[in-house]
């Protein structure tokens, strides 16, 4: 595990961060925080985001003196630091940046525009409270966003005890708006809960134990099976009802057109879970599948279940029912219909 940074530590990165890194020394993170952060990665993947799209969307974009957006954030996975330093981001907003990929247009301004915010919110930092860089492009974990790393260390006076209670302001009103939260002291190590989204981001993730997913589902599936029911009472509904239920039988008895079923249906029923996947693997970027088609999982799963339970008894019915392939064939339908679930809990 690594040590706790010290001022001396962090200013000495500041000012030579490929020679400090080459010399084995740099603020580094605690275990716990490089463990929550693959669980945020996981989490919001889970929303349809990924990181830039996540930075976008929650953080809190103010107006710097020149008209462009710009936030001063607390660091989601900061270093692991001693007791008294914090550690915050300075975003600037990725349709505003003019800088070339990443960098900022003026890292000689960082100071000043972190001043000009915190004296908005109440109290501005004296140049030996804040220590600002930009981390080598090598080293960035947000490569698509113009950032510098802010870090503070009130002095022990009064106006060093209003700058820690501006910055703990700020604190506060970030983590009634993130959906994702390390709890303080976790990135020194204490014994604290592990960090896991709010009740807001379990919501948007539409798995099976979100609220209201799983009764949806059996809901859905039950409306379905009932009108099924109340339409074949109808000799006219009972005849197109038929003439369906054939045509889908022959359907199912081509195994062919089984596998298409299930996969476009198991596609859907996972919010394309599958495909964002193979997107995000080939640096596509994030499709945002589960924020479109999240809110409808729950109508997908009630009829894969539905479609599956189908396809036995036509199989039964007309005796054509492969065992080992009907099997396979409902192994790949559920594993790509619990997709999402499967990432959630491999992240976990």
């Amino acid at each position: 595990m690594s040590p706790e940074a010290s001022w001396a530590t962090i200013a000495a990165y500041a000012a030579d961060q490929l020679g400090e890194v080459a010399a084995g020394r740099g603020p580094k993170r605690h275990p716990n925080v490089e463990a929550a952060y693959s669980l945020y990665k996981g989490a919001i993947g889970a929303m349809g985001l990924n990181n830039h799209q996540y930075l976008v969307q929650y953080t809190q974009w103010t107006s710097a003196p020149d008209g462009r957006r710009a936030a001063l954030e607390p660091n989601l996975v900061p270093y692991h630091l001693e007791a008294e330093i914090s550690h915050w981001v300075l975003w600037h907003h990725p349709d505003d940046c003019h800088g070339k990929g990443g960098d900022v247009d003026d890292p000689s301004a960082e100071f000043l525009l972190v001043e000009e915010i915190l004296r908005q919110e109440g109290c501005a930092p004296r140049a030996d409270e804040a220590i600002i860089f930009q981390n080598h492009p090598s080293m960035r974990s947000v490569p698509t966003i113009a950032h510098s790393h802010v870090f503070f260390r009130p002095t022990n006076d009064e106006r060093g005890r209003r700058l820690t209670t501006t910055l703990g302001t700020l604190r506060e009103a970030w983590r009634a708006r993130s959906p994702f939260d390390i709890p303080a002291g976790y990135e020194r190590g204490e014994k604290l809960p592990p960090p896991a989204a709010a009740a807001g981001a379990s919501a948007n993730e539409h798995l099976l134990w979100s609220p209201g997913v799983l009764r949806s589902t059996v809901q859905t599936a039950a409306v379905i099976f009932f009108a099924w029911r109340q339409a074949s009472r109808h000799p006219t509904t009972e005849l197109y009802l038929r003439r369906l239920v054939e045509w889908w039988s022959s359907r199912l008895l081509s195994q062919a057109a089984a596998w298409q079923w299930w996969g476009a249906l198991s596609l859907l029923s996972s919010s394309c879970c599958v495909i964002q996947l193979l997107l995000n693997s080939l640096s596509l970027g994030c499709a945002g599948f589960n924020t479109v088609l999240g809110p409808v999982r729950p109508a997908f799963l009630a009829l894969t279940v539905i479609a599956q339970y189908h396809s036995v008894q036509v199989g039964l019915a007309a005796r054509h029912l492969h065992v080992p392939m009907a099997v396979a064939t409902a192994a790949l339908s559920w594993s790509l219909t619990l997709a999402p679930e499967l990432v959630y809990l491999y992240t976990m």
